[in-house]
């Protein structure tokens, strides 16, 4: 069966204007970069790998595992979703640290007088 279109025929999607060089990011590339800097500010809140994975544990699980140990050992073999490794987080997590880093420096040295 063919595709139906609403329009009565298929919509062409118009190729940006700006290039990949980084001169004008589109709102495609500002997005993805907002929800990047979201994740890694959602990583650098867990001081350890474990209380990554016991964010994603409910009280629920609790109630049924009767064991955080073994709650944290399910979320963290993909049973509760997509979860990162300890390597992953540990990568996610410095690169978070250093991003931070270099943002404050940034602003330090733009507030410094010259």
């Amino acid at each position: 069966m063919p595709p139906k279109w609403r329009s009565g025929g298929p919509v062409a999607i118009a190729a940006s204007p700006h290039n990949s060089s980084g001169a004008a990011p589109g709102k495609m590339e500002r997005s993805a970069a907002a929800a990047a800097a979201r994740f890694l500010g959602s990583v650098s809140q867990f001081k350890v790998y474990e209380d990554y994975l016991d964010s994603k544990v409910t009280p629920v699980d609790l109630f049924y595992l009767k064991s955080r140990d073994l709650a944290r050992k399910l979320v963290e073999h993909g049973h509760k979703g997509t979860v990162l490794s300890r390597e992953e987080f540990e990568e996610k997590k410095a690169a978070a640290q250093a991003a931070e880093a270099a943002r404050s420096n940034a602003l330090y040295n733009r507030s410094r007088p010259v």
